[in-house]
């Protein structure tokens, strides 16, 4: 099992996710983010507000960054390599 960490950002505001989960691959934890991601637009878009600046920020846990999810998430993540 590996920790990710998924950090929001959501209209100027960062909410750190400071305890992680535990999750077996890099595989899975993308998936949840692409989850988490859905939420939230459908919930912004049942408020009349959808942020386009907002994003979810994947990170090991070292503190590396392994993806950033932008509003642009529905068509694919940006992937670090290392």
């Amino acid at each position: 099992m590996h920790r990710f960490y998924f950090h929001l950002h959501q209209c100027g505001v960062s909410y750190l996710d400071e305890e992680g989960r535990e999750l077996p691959s890099f595989e899975i934890a993308l998936q949840e983010a692409f989850r988490e991601a859905r939420s939230l637009m459908a919930e912004e878009m049942k408020s009349g507000h959808l942020c386009l600046g907002c994003r979810i920020d994947i990170s090991d846990s070292y503190g590396i960054p392994l993806v950033l999810l932008p509003p642009k998430w529905l068509t694919g993540p940006r992937v670090f390599s290392r």
